[in-house]
């Protein structure tokens, strides 16, 4: 029985860890790591955080819809410690960051 069990789980390890290397492949048409990597830090003043900065973040996005802008972003705020929002956002170069 413990040798049942012993090769069980090591098939089930096995398979775990190829289909997670086979997930690391790349293919054709996908896209790969940003070659450039744009970090915004937004220090926020206490009491403004909340409702009026999404309300501010809001228009930014609505503004960056009306134009049609092609860039997408990742914001995040911080839990702890001193209140600031990053904003990260990736390029393929820095020609593509200036055109943007």
């Amino acid at each position: 029985m413990k040798i049942l069990s012993r090769s069980l789980l090591g098939v089930c390890l096995a398979v775990s860890c190829s289909s997670i290397a086979m997930a690391q492949e790349n293919p054709q048409g996908e896209m790969s790591a940003p070659q450039v990597l744009r970090i915004t830090r937004e220090f926020i003043k206490p009491g403004k955080f909340g409702s009026v900065h999404e309300r501010t973040e809001s228009a930014f996005v609505q503004a960056m819809a009306r134009a049609k802008s092609p860039t997408y972003y990742l914001g995040v705020t911080s839990l702890s410690g001193r209140s600031c929002a990053l904003f990260l956002a990736h390029y393929a170069s820095f020609e593509a960051w200036e055109e943007d």
